[in-house]
């Protein structure tokens, strides 16, 4: 099952420890969490992240996004 993580700093975590291990099925998370406020940066990263791994989907999931990205990659969130 998936657990519902309702704590922004936690999500911001969970999304940027994605760019590093997530394969094909966590881009359509990560293309749904671009629209969400706070959380569309690190998942933007994420996404450039696995773009950098070969991860399958994550490339066109990048490309469409039209909204604002980090000027270079993004430090871990704070704990």
């Amino acid at each position: 099952g998936h657990v519902r993580v309702r704590d922004p700093g936690e999500r911001r975590r969970a999304i940027y420890g994605l760019g590093f291990v997530a394969g094909p099925g966590a881009v359509p998370v990560l293309r749904g969490l671009l629209a969400e406020r706070g959380l569309a940066a690190y998942a933007s990263d994420a996404l450039r992240r696995a773009v950098e791994r070969g991860v399958a989907g994550a490339e066109a999931a990048s490309t469409r996004y039209a909204g604002p990205r980090a000027p270079g990659p993004l430090p871990p969130p704070l704990w």
